[in-house]
């Protein structure tokens, strides 16, 4: 009986599709559940996308709808997300110009934080301070001074070395100055993105093998192809906006049967 040996595999070509919807998989961290309320006094409940805040650009979208709406400041009173992150509407000026921009919540207890962005760019930070209900812009220059001034007698006792005017270091020191105005009240630096999320997922495959055959075999061909079909399982985990990693498990039946051999001569 003419035997079969195939030397090695020269083409194995594998096609997979995804039989899930991307709605099992998972979330764009930066897309939350929330409402705002808007320039005429409207309170509407569904996604809020913080994506493209720090280019003054809120997304919202109404439950069960595809559609998003693209807000500036100037279309939102205030907007909060499932987290407790809040977004205001700030103006900001300076010796010739003003512009109005989206400020959030950093920290939040009897001293909040909230930065937000210049249209070019830039970070801004602002103070919210116990009865008072306006914000006030913390300088880049000179802020630490500001800062105790601003902060009552737990600004000037925190002590914290190396200060620096960016949101890690201002969340930390607004953290600390909160727990020493009122120790038995919870102060908590507030989520800014959502939780990663897993999702499994069907697949199915399709395998094409076409392997070499030494000349003195004991069966004479010269080509040999096949297909065979196979399935598995997949998973995507969503990590941010820029990198999602996938992976999965296939099964292909690559077993060759005598009778599927095509001889050509």
């Amino acid at each position: 009986m003419n035997q079969f040996k195939p030397k090695r595999t020269s083409l194995w070509l594998t096609l997979t599709a995804l039989l899930l919807a991307n709605n099992l998989y998972g979330q764009n961290p930066d897309i939350f559940q929330g409402y705002y309320h808007s320039a005429q006094g409207d309170s509407l409940s569904g996604q809020l996308n913080l994506g493209d805040l720090k280019h003054n650009v809120l997304k919202f979208r109404r439950e069960k709808s595809s559609h998003w709406v693209v807000l500036s400041p100037k279309d939102v009173q205030k907007a909060v997300v499932e987290t407790g992150v809040q977004i205001f509407p700030q103006e900001i000026r300076s010796a010739e110009t003003s512009e109005q921009i989206f400020v959030k919540t950093l920290v939040l207890g009897d001293y909040t934080l909230f930065r937000g962005h210049t249209t070019s760019g830039s970070a801004l930070f602002f103070a919210g301070l116990p009865g008072n209900k306006s914000l006030v812009k913390i300088n880049p220059f000179g802020f630490e001074s500001q800062l105790k001034l601003l902060l009552g007698s737990c600004g000037q006792q925190v002590k914290f070395n190396n200060l620096r005017y960016d949101a890690k270091s201002l969340s930390r020191y607004f953290l600390l100055v909160n727990q020493c105005a009122n120790p038995g009240k919870k102060t908590e630096k507030i989520a800014q993105k959502g939780k990663p999320r897993f999702g499994i997922g069907l697949s199915a495959s399709y395998s094409r093998l076409a392997p070499k055959v030494e000349e003195n075999n004991y069966f004479p061909i010269k080509d040999y192809k096949t297909g065979k079909l196979g399935g598995g399982i997949s998973t995507r985990l969503w990590i941010s906006r820029t990198l999602t990693v996938h992976a999965g498990l296939n099964f292909v039946d690559k077993r060759i049967r005598r009778d599927s051999v095509v001889e050509r001569l």
